[in-house]
């Protein structure tokens, strides 16, 4: 009964899903600059730059200091509050000035850095934010920001409100966690409220709250989250089937693997391609595609494809070290993939890789990217071969470099 009732519930979801797509295309709900653009993930050069400029009172929106005193409010409304709560009477709006990327100093280990967004009253009163979308923390972070100013408001923003890591001994209740998917909705929706006159103010807004939605897992529609919601309620039956909809997405992320790891396997045995196919075990919750030959395993690397972070997130690929490469080989591969991808990472926190590079174009495995690789998984292969062949060259000239004929 109850997988006759989840079968039905998701019928009934497609059926929504449908309706809801035609009324996005003819609303044009679904065109979104910043998603097209794929910039949608990046804190620095996208979130932080709209934040800070949505802040600030002399910012191009032309509201003045209407859209920061909203955001003071919405702290001071936050569930998640501090031990001092801030409010526009203890902090003071007109007049104050937005920063980003602020510079407070050399970095030593309690020391120095870059705030993210900071904002100074004209009493030099500081709400300092840190803002982080997928990247991790560094080493006490938060610590270096409560040293710059120990009276400042902390805020810690990420796409769930949770709690840093990167605070030290400094107590928790000094800092106030937000959220993209709450707090910076609410926000934004208060913000479009007031400017319902300003036509690219207002669309501006929405766009913006529409890319937050995705990032956090959220129907852009309202119309048919409420559909939905009210489906899944009508009885325990229904309730049950969705739950039993949602238990089965490990399963599904079973099926794309080995959909995948198929695919790969034929790639592997390609003629432009010829290397050992491995679909390792996985990391941070995610799978790992390792390519190999006898040669390379001789000199003691692979090519690696993996997730920085967790829930398919951070895809990247690169050369690494499966044993012993030297300092020598390590430098020598790293300047040979940088000739070939200009710009590389390495080294540092994860001294296993000599080199590697997130793969924008499938940085972030959301819904749609899931989709595309699994209805269209030729074109995904068809993606991969080309990196791994410009991989695979630079493999095999640092080889040939190590073992002259």
């Amino acid at each position: 009964m109850l997988d006759k009732q989840a079968i039905r519930l998701l019928l009934l979801v497609k059926t929504i899903c449908h309706y809801e797509s035609e009324l996005e295309s003819q609303s044009g709900e679904r065109f979104n600059l910043l998603q097209i653009l794929k910039v949608g993930h990046l804190e620095v050069k996208t979130h932080s730059p709209i934040l800070a400029e949505l802040l600030d009172p002399l910012g191009s929106h032309g509201q003045g200091c209407c859209f920061l005193k909203l955001f003071v409010d919405q702290l001071g409304g936050s569930e998640k509050g501090v031990e001092e709560e801030i409010s526009t009477e203890c902090f003071i709006v007109e007049g104050a000035e937005v920063k980003m990327e602020h510079h407070i100093g050399r970095v030593t280990e309690t020391e120095g850095g870059r705030i993210d967004i900071l904002i100074r009253d004209s009493a030099k009163k500081h709400i300092l934010i840190e803002n982080k979308i997928y990247a991790g923390e560094q080493e006490n972070q938060i610590l270096r920001y409560q040293q710059y100013d120990q009276k400042a408001h902390i805020i810690f923003l990420t796409l769930d409100g949770r709690s840093p890591t990167s605070a030290g001994e400094m107590p928790i209740e000094k800092i106030q966690c937000i959220s993209y998917e709450k707090d910076i909705i609410e926000w934004l929706e208060a913000c479009r409220k007031e400017v319902a006159t300003v036509p690219i103010v207002r669309e501006s807004l929405t766009q913006y709250i529409n890319l937050i939605k995705i990032l956090t897992n959220q129907n852009t529609s309202s119309r048919m989250s409420q559909t939905i919601t009210e489906e899944i309620l009508k009885s325990k039956e229904c309730f049950q089937a969705y739950y039993a909809l949602r238990n089965s997405e490990t399963e599904l992320q079973v099926r794309i693997k080995n959909r995948i790891d198929s695919k790969l396997i034929e790639l592997a045995k390609d003629k432009s391609v010829d290397l050992e196919y491995c679909s390792a075990k996985e990391a941070k919750g995610a799978p790992i595609f390792d390519f190999k030959c006898k040669a390379w395993d001789d000199e003691g690397f692979c090519i690696r494809f993996e997730f920085d972070t967790r829930n398919y997130r951070d895809f990247s690929f690169g050369i690494y070290d499966t044993g012993e490469m030297g300092p020598e080989g390590r430098r020598t591969i790293k300047e040979k993939f940088e000739g070939t991808y200009k710009s590389v990472n390495g080294g540092g926190k994860y001294p296993e890789w000599p080199t590697w590079i997130y793969w924008d174009a499938y940085r972030h495995w959301d819904a749609e990217t899931l989709e595309g690789i699994y209805f269209d998984t030729e074109i995904f292969i068809a993606d991969f071969k080309r990196e791994l062949v410009k991989l695979k060259e630079i493999c095999d000239d640092f080889v040939k470099g190590r073992c002259p004929s």
